[in-house]
């Protein structure tokens, strides 16, 4: 076959990592995301949970503590009440995701140099 596709029997391109290198497609652009989950998901799946979790709790915290406003008139002033909790949200949102992505893409960066990420390993600030 060609030296891009080989045939049954003959040896791929070489691949250290969770994906091969040469160009991609699609395909396995996604389905090395999913190897990477297999093979590591306390660090895929964790981060993600916790983040979660702290977002939606902040969420939920903030509908008990804020009161309930009578029924408004127009929609606008419906949505203007709302309007801060929601913004408060957002920016808690903003605050906490870069550095769970930070964590993930370090262990995804390890990941594909054939390295089995850790947790200790991947995230990148040191004490």
């Amino acid at each position: 076959m060609t030296e891009d596709h080989p045939g049954p029997g003959e040896p791929g391109p070489p691949q250290p990592g969770i994906v091969p290198l040469r160009p991609l497609d699609a395909g396995e652009i996604v389905g090395g995301a999913w190897r990477h989950v297999r093979r590591g998901p306390v660090l895929t799946l964790v981060p993600a949970l916790v983040l979660m979790m702290v977002v939606l709790g902040a969420e939920g915290l903030l509908t008990l503590v804020e009161p309930t406003p009578p029924p408004a008139p127009d929609l606008v002033e419906a949505f203007a009440g709302s309007l801060g909790s929601g913004l408060l949200v957002a920016l808690l949102g903003a605050l906490v995701t870069p550095p769970f992505a930070v964590l993930l893409l370090a262990g995804l960066h390890l990941a594909v140099l054939g390295q089995r990420p850790t947790l200790r390993s991947s995230y990148p600030v040191r004490p």
